[in-house]
């Protein structure tokens, strides 16, 4: 008798599974799922998803708000999704240099991998519209923290560095993240 197909759970992992499990696995910053991601040489597509998709829900505000005015506010999907992967590559790029130049072993698509899903807590961007200004301050610092501390992890991952070096590693990373962002805000 064969498995019934719905009821056989997908194996979870980096590129398998629900997409709300990788979600949570990479907000809670799961070092293990970050390892698995690095791992997983096959995962480079799927990562480019998670991005493209992180990069909708954080604009959803701005897709409704232009639907309400635009005939051809759908374009703005496919812009929003470019943008986020040109932003994926220069990010991955500008971490293949650092890791280079400090003598970290790894290579570019491991670094889009695990990058792609250190990005996954600039998706609480989208309820900043709806915080009362007395906490932006709050939400916009612990974002930023958040964001770090999972850049930290990623690279951690793809490297094989300790804590500190990480920490070291993920500083200018982290710059150009912030950097990229804000150019696609502002």
């Amino acid at each position: 008798m064969a498995a019934d197909p719905v009821s056989t759970p997908r194996p979870f992992g980096p590129t398998g599974g629900p997409i709300v499990q990788r979600l949570w696995s990479a907000l809670r910053l799961d070092g293990a799922f970050y390892r698995l991601v690095a791992a997983d040489a096959g995962g480079t597509g799927p990562v480019g998803a998670f991005v493209c998709l992180i990069a909708l829900l954080r604009e959803s505000g701005v897709v409704y708000d232009l639907s309400q005015v635009e005939r051809l506010w759908a374009l703005a999907l496919f812009v929003f999704a470019l943008l986020a992967v040109v932003r994926w590559l220069v990010i991955g790029g500008a971490a293949l240099a650092i890791t280079r130049l400090a003598g970290a072993p790894t290579d570019y698509k491991t670094l889009l991998r695990t990058l792609g899903y250190a990005d996954a807590p600039t998706i609480f961007v989208a309820f900043g519209a709806y915080l009362p200004d007395s906490l932006l301050q709050v939400a916009d610092i612990t974002l930023l923290a958040w964001t770090f501390a999972a850049t930290v992890v990623a690279l951690r991952a793809a490297t094989g560095a300790t804590r500190g070096r990480g920490v070291a590693l993920a500083v200018p990373v982290f710059i150009v993240q912030v950097a990229t962002f804000m150019l696609m805000h502002y």
